[in-house]
């Protein structure tokens, strides 16, 4: 099996069942969780990607509201979506645990994204992470 460690893997010369997902311990190495990243299956890049767009949305919408434009309208409603994937049913416990995604997901408030994106992706994988611990 290969692990993709130093870069993007090109999908269409290489077959996603050739790439292994390694444990979190594993391949945590300071700062940064690029390299856990980027040993993620396909489904779990996909998850990935769009908390990250989740949580570009929400700095967005609440930027614009900010201003006085009123954007709520604009939330894109990613989290159900992120929810489907990783399999969780429509029940209490889901409520809990999406009102918790929901307090991480204002960390993003705080994250400027025009230095790096290092500080999102590191804060993406943060959500990830709790809601597969979550969901078993």
């Amino acid at each position: 099996m290969n692990r993709c460690i130093c870069g993007v893997p090109d999908w269409t010369s290489v077959s996603t069942t050739s790439f292994e997902c390694v444990d979190f311990q594993e391949t945590r190495v300071g700062p940064s969780n690029l390299i856990y990243m980027k040993t993620m299956i396909p489904d779990q890049q996909l998850i990935l990607s769009l908390i990250k767009d989740d949580l570009i949305n929400f700095q967005l919408v609440h930027g614009l509201n900010a201003l006085g434009l009123h954007a709520d309208k604009y939330t894109l409603h990613l989290s159900e979506t992120i929810f489907r994937l990783i399999g969780f049913e429509d029940n209490e416990r889901s409520e809990d645990v999406y009102a918790h995604y929901l307090q991480l997901t204002k960390k993003a408030y705080f994250v400027d994204i025009t230095e790096s994106n290092e500080k999102l992706n590191d804060l993406a994988l943060e959500i990830y992470l709790f809601l597969k611990a979550w969901h078993g």
